[in-house]
């Protein structure tokens, strides 16, 4: 019997349901890269994704990366008042 989420022969999850499963890091109910959850369902480097079913992924605000067009800025820092606010915003 299969579950859900899963194919067999071996059973393996299937990458791209939004149901996170075995040695799946993120999965964000697609395959496209450059989102945070790579076609791998691999965490995408500098990229902070939710451990649920689907995966939600955002960004790393302070990590000095600039990630468009969601981030505007990344001063390294998630400090306010200092020309990048605490959510990567151009003050």
């Amino acid at each position: 019997m299969t579950e859900i989420g899963f194919t067999c022969t071996p059973c393996t999850p299937i990458c791209g349901d939004g149901l996170l499963w075995g040695n799946e890091e993120c999965d964000d109910f697609n395959t496209n890269d450059l989102d945070g959850c790579s076609h791998l369902c691999l965490k995408e480097l500098y990229w902070d994704c939710t451990i649920a079913s689907p995966s939600v992924c955002n960004p790393i605000c302070g990590d000095g990366v600039i990630i468009p067009p969601f981030e505007e800025c990344d001063d390294s820092n998630i400090n306010s008042n200092d020309g990048c606010d605490f959510t990567c915003l151009v003050e």
